[in-house]
């Protein structure tokens, strides 16, 4: 079956597209590189200066490094100094939000529009930082603050994912649907038609539903935290992948022993020894395995003759295999951005 990239939309910041034409390791390989792979900016090193409010240190560096920043780890992220400065001299409460937030440009040597790094979001407002009391009879509260901006990742820290939905289903035969749950509760033709997919979903129970899975077909839907743009995600974690494969290949190591072998997949561990694994389809093989510990990351093999057993050059192509479908995926996607 050829890989088919098709139905690319984006509609309130979640991108939709379908892939036809891969097996499940690669939809889940996607997914997994999206959620966890994928690196950001963010506000490190904060050196709380003063702080009168009624947040403690350690509560309010959490807060700030939680906010995301709108640049991408290959800007010039270094270039910017960030501070914040802010007194509350009024007879209401004050609510320091990012709008506060002082952005300085090391090369122009002058502060820039805080945001350009920290936008509000679609209704306008910005995030909010902490509250400021009005002045009292003690003083005025006062929050002053600075930080640096940093390259992080969820391996980190799991709240630096760039994404807040990274998902997939198989797609559904529909006519296949309808025909099931005809059978099943003899409807009528003119009230089946009225029907949609989701209602049939949650008529039918999990096996009837499962039955109508098309097997190499998947829709799959990301929404960024809004730091990143979803295409962006998207296109870094199919570079990521091919990376990774050809990285594998290059320092591939296998042992041999009767009629087994170990490949040896290196740091990656799940995502692209389960690739690997489901790539490899050959009646030669008796039984395939992923063992991944803290001793070892090794696919192990067993054939039925020693004659039959791979040599490193037949792993090697499995593995370019999977890099020609990642880059198929990669060009079609970006092609199809372009229609």
């Amino acid at each position: 079956m050829s890989l088919i990239v098709s139905n690319k939309h984006e509609e309130d910041g979640v991108m939709n597209f379908k892939v036809s034409g891969i097996n499940l390791s690669i939809a889940n390989a996607l997914r997994r590189t999206v959620l966890a792979d994928i690196q950001s900016i963010c506000l490190e090193n904060i050196n709380i200066l003063m702080n009168d409010s009624c947040l403690n240190d350690e509560v309010l560096k959490q807060r700030i490094s939680y906010i995301p920043v709108k640049i991408l780890p290959e800007d010039e992220y270094k270039n910017f100094e960030i501070s914040i400065d802010v007194q509350n001299n009024s007879d209401y409460e004050m609510l320091v939000t990012t709008e506060n937030i002082k952005v300085f440009d090391k090369r122009n040597k002058e502060n820039i529009d805080s945001s350009t790094l920290f936008p509000p979001d679609e209704t306008g407002n910005y995030i909010e930082i902490v509250k400021l009391k009005p002045v009292s009879n003690k003083c005025a509260e006062k929050i002053k603050l600075s930080c640096t901006l940093e390259i992080t990742s969820y391996e980190k820290n799991s709240v630096n994912s760039v994404v807040c939905t990274s998902v997939f289903s198989r797609c559904v035969d529909y006519d296949n649907l309808l025909k099931i749950y005809k059978e099943k509760y003899n409807i009528p033709d003119s009230i089946l038609i009225q029907e949609d997919e989701s209602v049939l979903k949650r008529k039918l129970n999990y096996e009837d539903y499962q039955d109508c899975n098309i097997a190499e077909d998947f829709e799959f839907e990301f929404e960024s935290i809004g730091s990143i743009s979803n295409s962006y995600i998207i296109k870094k974690a199919l570079s990521i992948l091919i990376n990774r494969l050809v990285d594998l290949s290059d320092n591939i190591t296998l042992r041999t022993f009767g009629t087994n072998i170990d490949i040896n997949i290196l740091e990656n561990t799940y995502t692209i020894g389960n690739m690997l694994l489901e790539s490899i389809i050959d009646e030669k093989i008796l039984f395939k395995s992923l063992i991944i510990n803290k001793d070892a990351n090794i696919l192990r093999l067993g054939f039925g003759k020693t004659s039959s057993v791979y040599k490193i050059e037949d792993v090697k192509d499995k593995i370019n295999n999977l890099i020609d479908i990642i880059k198929d995926i990669d060009t079609k996607f970006s092609n199809y951005s372009e229609e």
